[in-house]
């Protein structure tokens, strides 16, 4: 009776392990699916992308607008820096003294750029 409890549990496995490989011969034949390929490239492998064209080095409006907008965003940046410095450390401290010294540079820059222009 021993020995036929483990006749019976290898007999199982060697069932469960024979059927583990037993398959349909239609599974068996090899098909060839062919699927389309989408490659994705980067814009500058395109023959007519140009790394050194820049629109506004030819027009003197763009330019100007974007110079003009730079100018401006470093004095609102500036202007920021000096609230936030001013109302975490003071306005007598040296991060907000300094803070000031580049909001007024950047200030005489746009002053400077729009008597320029």
């Amino acid at each position: 009776m021993k020995y036929l409890k483990r006749f019976g549990l290898f007999l199982s496995a060697m069932i469960l392990f024979v059927s583990a490989f037993a398959t349909s011969s239609s599974a068996q034949t090899r098909r060839v699916i062919v699927r389309p390929v989408v490659v994705h490239r980067p814009f500058f492998y395109s023959r007519f992308y140009d790394p050194f064209y820049n629109p506004y080095y030819f027009d003197p409006y763009f330019s100007y607008q974007r110079e003009k907008y730079y100018k401006e965003k470093d004095v609102r940046d500036a202007q920021k820096n000096v609230d936030k410095q001013t109302a975490k450390y003071g306005a007598n401290s040296e991060k907000a003294i300094k803070a000031q010294e580049k909001y007024a540079k950047a200030v005489q820059k746009l002053n400077e750029f729009n008597r320029n222009s």
